[in-house]
């Protein structure tokens, strides 16, 4: 799957993979049904009231947990805040901060498997910011980052 991937983000991505069920293990309740990537610019809105009244571009709907869905909330507009809006209307299973980047960062390997997009320092940022939650994988980050020095802000 991601046999394209250089060294040092295929060592980041086994060990994420490793700690699969540690990550997920204190996320629990029912599955919802969920959007896939439900940030601010997959919505349509009321021209009157700025409210919106339609969720497009599904990409993967499915039953899952809802945490699978919502760390998308920050990847359009962040200054709206949609994903803090969230957090404090409905509490996350602890862990969540950590949680948001290992999905994310496997969302981004389905979109590089399914599209063919590929950025080595878009992927080395994003296991710096894992790290700045988990420090177990400090390590790895630092030496992404040294093989793919960050381009863009994640």
């Amino acid at each position: 799957m991601i046999r394209h991937f250089p060294p040092e983000l295929r060592a980041a991505y086994a060990k994420l993979w490793d700690e699969r069920e540690r990550f997920l293990a204190p996320i629990t309740g029912p599955s919802s049904l969920c959007h896939d990537d439900p940030h601010a610019c997959n919505f349509l809105y009321d021209v009157v009231t700025g409210l919106p009244t339609a969720a497009i571009d599904p990409c993967d709907v499915a039953y899952r947990h809802r945490e699978q869905d919502i760390f998308h909330l920050a990847d359009a507009y962040p200054q709206w805040r949609l994903l803090e809006t969230y957090i404090e209307q409905c509490s996350l299973a602890a862990g969540y901060a950590a949680r948001r980047w290992f999905f994310s960062l496997w969302d981004d390997v389905k979109h590089s498997v399914n599209v063919g997009w590929y950025d080595a320092p878009w992927f080395a940022a994003k296991f710096t910011r894992l790290a700045e939650t988990d420090p177990c994988f400090t390590d790895l980050a630092n030496a992404a980052n040294r093989a793919h020095p960050a381009n863009s802000e994640v």
